[in-house]
């Protein structure tokens, strides 16, 4: 909360104010709840009157190339995705597997928001800066697409 010439004159003339004779406590006592109120009158005012980044804004996103994976419920595939994904500080993805069936049930991958769960179907994303997180197959088609080979200089 900033201090405005506005609440330092209303606490002066509070304080000022005081008859003659009156003790310094109340002075002070005064001065004080005329910096409040003028501080509670000052922070309605700026509650009321919505800010530009109080305005939700439209976005576009920009484009960028990102690698993925699309992870199938395979042993082979976690085994692909992990041998790609080899992340930083040594950290790699987990597999929990059904023995029995040879597939993996899901593919757990630390990402920066902590540990997310990929199921098959779902893709595993390299950010732009080389971060990985999954990513639903349903959002992936709706966010992304097959990127162009970039064109040869001639």
């Amino acid at each position: 909360m900033t201090i405005t010439q506005e609440t330092v004159d209303r606490a002066y003339g509070a304080f000022y104010s005081q008859p003659t004779g009156t003790d310094g406590r109340d002075c002070m006592r005064a001065a004080l709840e005329a910096y409040r109120a003028a501080q509670l009158t000052t922070s309605r005012k700026e509650m009321t009157t919505p800010s530009d980044s109080a305005i939700a804004q439209k976005f576009t996103e920009r484009p960028v190339t990102i690698e993925a994976m699309q992870y199938d419920g395979t042993v082979a595939s976690a085994d692909a995705i992990r041998a790609w994904a080899i992340m930083p500080d040594g950290m790699t993805a987990e597999c929990g597997r059904d023995y029995k069936a040879e597939i993996c049930t899901y593919f757990g991958i630390r990402t920066l928001e902590g540990a997310m769960r990929a199921n098959p179907g779902d893709w595993i994303i390299r950010g732009v800066k080389g971060e990985f997180y999954p990513c639903k197959p349903d959002i992936f088609e709706a966010t992304y697409s097959v990127a162009q080979p970039a064109a040869a200089d001639d």
